[in-house]
């Protein structure tokens, strides 16, 4: 029975039980916060960071994500305790990776190497609405857990993957993480400060982006059920989503033969400039041509040159184009008079548009971003950030601990106690 039947659930340990009528509607709306996925069950099969990325979105909507690990070779990043120089372990013990992509999920604890395992992972996909995985074809095969087995077991399922490369070329099959996902994409020359040289950012970016992604081809799928009876397979890949994010660069790639690339072509309207006090400050000066609101003459005053709004080089967006070098040379030089608090206070009083550069480790503290809620706090006491929206109420619940609901999960699958000791003899759950 799915969640989404609009049929009374009585799997204990699986869902809340589902009351009739106006009256009890009404009471449970008092007493439950509204969360969008409420009454999906997610079976999230992943490792790492893309596929767990996807499934904290849907828990963060209210989906009840059941994670499944294997007892023996559970998620490494439950182990990942230092990446690029960086300790991943917090002073209270916590591991970041594992903490950061694996929130408000339940653990199960079920070894699919076995046939019992794939028996319980069968009986679970029956009950539930959304598979979410970022294996490869060949270990979901080898695991029973390809999309032709579980559209057996559920043939209204919803059958994401997070891939790498993609899933019908040539390179499908390839193993892929972030950086390679990234390096396939072009990003890498796209962000490096060098045209010649690539750089890689990090962070996970291309992992996040593409569970980010999935996970909205699941809700999207889970909208479309209500108008098809069958199983739906949601896929993007690394390669998918880091050429989305690029989007408009590939458009002109694929129409013009060109691109936007700041080592050919910067703008000074468009650009960063460094302040008197070492910091940056960005800048976005549209409306150059128009009599009344173009940024120039303000910007000239308060470089204390007054006299370059009437310079017939910077008479209008297309001579100022021309003669951008000098342009960008006049800003270097009038940025560097005054701090850039200064000069973010005054442009912004001004009405145009800009903003200080800041860093990552500003975020935490910002007065804005506080005031925005983007960073929360979860019942462990760890921060994290929020999902990229927000709609209805956030669980709040940390990472759990390998295998902390299997018995209650077994239970709701109709399992009888000795049937659990014997799958925990058997060393197929934990």
């Amino acid at each position: 029975m799915n969640y989404c039947s609009g049929q009374m659930q009585v799997e204990e340990g699986l869902a809340v039980p589902r009351m009739e009528g106006p009256q009890a509607a009404a009471d449970a709306d008092a007493v439950q916060p509204w969360r969008p996925l409420a009454g999906i069950r997610v079976v999230e099969l992943t490792g790492w960071v893309a596929g767990p990325q996807a499934g904290v979105i849907l828990g963060d909507l209210g989906a009840d994500v059941v994670k499944v690990e294997s007892p023996h070779a559970p998620d490494p990043t439950r182990s990942h305790t230092a990446a690029q120089g960086l300790s991943m372990r917090t002073a209270s013990g916590h591991l970041m990776c594992w903490e950061t992509f694996n929130r408000n999920k339940r653990s199960l604890a079920l070894d699919l190497s076995t046939e019992q395992g794939q028996r319980v992972l069968y009986q679970l996909v029956a009950k539930s609405d959304v598979f979410l995985t970022n294996m490869r074809e060949s270990a979901l095969e080898r695991l029973g857990a390809s999309f032709e087995r579980l559209k057996t077991a559920n043939p209204t399922l919803v059958y994401g993957v997070a891939g790498g490369l993609g899933a019908k070329g040539p390179r499908a099959n390839d193993p892929v993480v972030d950086a390679i996902g990234m390096a396939y994409s072009g990003f890498m020359y796209a962000v490096s400060a060098r045209q010649d040289e690539p750089w890689y950012p990090h962070g996970s970016l291309t992992d996040i982006q593409t569970g980010t992604m999935v996970a909205f081809g699941i809700v999207t799928a889970l909208f479309a059920r209500s108008s098809r009876n069958d199983a739906q397979y949601v896929h993007s890949s690394q390669l998918q989503s880091m050429m989305w994010l690029q989007n408009f660069n590939i458009a002109m790639a694929a129409n013009n033969g060109t691109m936007f690339d700041a080592h050919v072509y910067a703008s000074p309207a468009f650009s960063v400039y460094q302040c008197g006090d070492g910091e940056w400050i960005a800048l976005a000066l549209i409306h150059g041509d128009s009599p009344v609101r173009s940024p120039w003459p303000v910007l000239f005053k308060l470089f204390g040159k007054p006299e370059l709004t009437d310079d017939p080089r910077f008479a209008s967006d297309a001579v100022r184009d021309l003669h951008r070098d000098e342009l960008k040379a006049v800003m270097i030089s009038g940025f560097k008079e005054r701090e850039r608090d200064y000069w973010v206070a005054t442009l912004q009083s001004a009405g145009i548009m800009c903003s200080g550069i800041k860093r990552v480790t500003d975020l935490v503290t910002d007065e804005h971003v506080a005031a925005e809620g983007y960073i929360f706090q979860l019942d462990n006491g760890l921060k994290f950030m929020r999902s990229c929206f927000e709609l209805g109420d956030v669980p709040t619940k940390g990472s759990p601990e390998l295998g902390a609901d299997t018995h209650q999960i077994l239970l709701g699958l109709g399992l009888t106690e000795d049937e659990i000791i014997s799958l925990h003899l058997a060393d197929v759950v934990m």
